[in-house]
């Protein structure tokens, strides 16, 4: 008789790392904290297949060690930074996550510090689960955290409710979801440059700022520059850098 297969581990908070985001005059805005998860798959799909329990623990884990890292920065960084934080939206269904984002606020509000909840891209299928999602970001906005939807593609296939709500302070865009590395330089320009119309519509309908991420070179840059973005992210500007466990000098 076969032995049953093993019960895999259960996901846990591996490392914890930050990315600039940069203004367009290349001042520090803030920095998106990256989670590493534990184990042989990749950690989107480590997220996408953990139970709505081991999200919640871990987004919790993320923003102790989040805050703690901004806390030892201290002012040693320019003051009024805004500290993003990725949440799934199971997660931000769960009523008990409420208290520990407004305990991060408050301990970041002491460094002059902003946070604010990522929210990615993963859907809801449950109605009942989306409308508590709703009712949270309701509860989150009126308590002055910021809200940021990520991975947003444009132009928009559909509105988002977190934006026709107007929930939403940013909007992020992912390059590589647009299949720039497989375009000549002068093609992917003028890819990027057809956004323009788009993006100012969204913009001006959604009264939102705009996040250029995941930029890998600098003809890519440049023609962010040239768009109606706000602010800039990607390996071309800085590559993450890992803040817990805290490496040990070379």
């Amino acid at each position: 008789m076969p032995s049953p297969d093993p019960v895999a581990p259960a996901p846990r908070l591996s490392a914890l790392l930050w990315q600039p985001i940069f203004d367009r005059h290349g001042q520090l805005h803030g920095h998106e904290h990256l989670a590493r998860l534990s184990g042989r798959d990749s950690t989107e799909s480590a997220f996408a297949a953990a139970s709505a329990q081991q999200l919640w623990e871990i987004s919790c884990e993320v923003l102790e060690k989040a805050c703690h890292a901004c806390l030892l920065r201290g002012c040693a960084q320019a003051p009024g930074l805004r500290e993003f934080v990725n949440m799934e939206k199971t997660t931000l269904a769960d009523p008990r996550i409420l208290a520990p984002l407004l305990r991060t606020q408050e301990l970041l509000a002491l460094q002059d510090c902003r946070l604010v909840v990522e929210i990615t891209e993963r859907p809801l299928r449950d109605p009942r689960q989306r409308l508590r999602y709703i009712e949270n970001l309701y509860r989150l906005k009126r308590q002055g955290i910021v809200l940021a939807l990520d991975d947003c593609v444009l132009p928009l296939p559909r509105e988002p409710v977190e934006l026709a709500e107007e929930l939403c302070d940013y909007v992020k865009v992912d390059l590589s979801q647009l299949g720039l590395s497989s375009l000549s330089e002068h093609a992917g320009r003028a890819l990027l440059e057809a956004l323009a119309e788009p993006m100012q519509r969204c913009i001006d309908r959604y009264r939102v700022e705009m996040i250029a991420e995941v930029i890998e070179d600098q003809w890519q840059y440049e023609t962010m520059l040239a768009l109606p973005f706000s602010y800039f992210q990607g390996y071309h500007l800085q590559r993450p850098h890992q803040v817990w466990p805290a490496l040990l000098p070379q």
